[in-house]
């Protein structure tokens, strides 16, 4: 199942970086027709600009949201390993004062 989700986000990851440089060349272009005085180019920057902000919300909402559901069925099968604390005890020995440490 954690295998599916984070295929489903790589998958939509892979798609909104497809339409970003998708987008940032078409207004690139358009940017460039615009230096060059040619027209309809503003349509074009614009265009462009739109298919970038469209990649924002797969990010932000279809991309986190597979990837947060993935790592929540990985870390709910991972068992927690019981760590102990070490104790200092101070008794006595054959020659004075003697300290120990126990793990």
């Amino acid at each position: 199942m954690k295998l599916n989700e984070m295929h489903t986000a790589m998958t939509n990851h892979r798609m909104a970086r497809l339409l970003a440089c998708l987008g940032g060349g078409l207004a690139g272009a358009g940017c460039a027709n615009l230096l060059f005085g040619k027209s309809g180019a503003l349509a074009e920057v614009g265009a462009g600009v739109g298919i970038c902000l469209l990649t924002i919300p797969i990010v932000q909402i279809s991309v986190k949201k597979h990837i947060k559901k993935a790592f929540k069925l990985y870390n709910s099968k991972l068992v927690v390993a019981a760590t102990t604390i070490p104790k200092f005890e101070f008794g006595m020995a054959s020659k004075g004062v003697g300290v120990s440490l126990k793990f």
